[in-house]
């Protein structure tokens, strides 16, 4: 458990290298996949739209890949990612370790790749260089197409990524404990030994009217544009409370370099600066004409002490932090609901 709480573990090689060779995996299966459509339609996406990522230049080619025995890749059935994902590792380990014993210089591809986890090393660990998440590339994704209307799907340099996913990992496994068990999202449950997942929430549900006997009453909330309206304030004020209360509670000492990642990940976006005021240039650089990225009113953000014009308000959609975010900013929502519940509520 102790590794777990101990931010080095997230950034070593073998962490390091396992994320680079699923998410080259998953490229790997959108290539494929496009390859399927484009054979059907002339139209479909271009299988070769990806061979310009960097993610290419960390790997050999397909053809130097170390294969799976049969057995092995019948236990894994038709998930093609976790099997390409590690014959890629394996492919990795034993390259390096034939030239260390033959002692030749490493092909390109390796040296690299140990290049680049070594500069994310350097980047999280090493004050001096000052480090910081650059602000996302926003990508507008169709939301409803009669109203014309997007949502920004944000995406995040590879070493950006590589880190805050990382970042969100450590300080998810830190605060798991103080969870409620009500919340099914976004969750390690690490230090509770137990599953949170959409599919423990409805076989809980299942039980839950096993239990009861007797028919049930559903009541249904959304919080309106959540990610896109929360205040920065608010997150860092709320993250500074959960920080002292791991540390009260479990001893938990959280890591200065990943207060200031959560910091930097805050300081590199807005929904107010960096999609409203940029709304136009956003759908025109895809081409449209006439849409919009919709956003609350400003009276419904006053409404709830934040303001447009002077506050930082709102976290990127498809961050890793983000998603943490929800869960230290909700988890007020869960305690104040379960300690006016009885043995009749289930609340997820």
């Amino acid at each position: 458990m102790k590794d777990r709480l101990e931010i080095k573990g997230y950034f070593s090689d073998k962490e390091l290298i396992k994320i680079l060779c699923h998410k080259r995996a998953i490229v790997a299966k959108k290539g494929h996949d496009d390859h399927f459509f484009r054979n059907i339609s002339p139209k479909a996406i271009s299988p070769h739209k990806y061979l310009d990522k960097e993610i290419f230049s960390f790997f050999p080619p397909r053809s130097k890949w170390i294969r799976l025995t049969k057995q092995e890749r019948e236990i894994r059935g038709s998930n093609t990612v976790d099997t390409n994902a590690i014959q890629l590792e394996r492919t990795i380990w034993r390259e390096k370790k034939r030239c260390q014993r033959s002692g030749t210089v490493q092909p390109s591809w390796l040296k690299k790749i140990l290049d680049f986890t070594e500069k994310i090393r350097e980047d999280v660990f090493d004050e001096s260089k000052n480090f910081k998440i650059s602000t996302p590339r926003t990508i507008p994704v169709i939301k409803d197409i009669k109203e014309k209307t997007y949502r920004p799907l944000s995406i995040f340099k590879l070493n950006d990524l590589i880190i805050t996913g990382q970042v969100a990992r450590y300080l998810s496994n830190c605060f798991d404990p103080l969870f409620s068990d009500s919340s099914y999202a976004f969750r390690t449950g690490i230090q509770k030994g137990k599953v949170f997942n959409h599919h423990k929430a409805i076989e809980d549900i299942i039980e839950f009217k096993r239990k009861i006997g007797k028919p049930l009453f559903v009541s249904e909330c959304d919080i309106k544009k959540f990610y896109d309206c929360v205040n920065h304030t608010k997150i860092s004020k709320e993250f500074q409370t959960i920080t002292k209360e791991a540390k009260a509670k479990f001893g938990i000492e959280i890591h200065n370099r990943a207060v200031y990642f959560f910091n930097s990940y805050l300081a590199a976006f807005s929904f107010n600066e960096d999609i409203i005021k940029k709304e136009k240039k956003l759908l025109s650089k895809v081409g449209v004409v006439s849409g919009t990225i919709p956003w609350v009113k400003d009276s419904e953000l006053l409404d709830v002490n934040s303001n447009p014009k002077t506050d930082r308000i709102g976290v990127p959609q498809g961050g890793a932090i983000s998603c943490l975010i929800a869960n230290i900013l909700l988890t007020h929502v869960d305690r104040i609901i379960n300690a006016n519940s009885d043995d009749n509520t289930f609340y997820g």
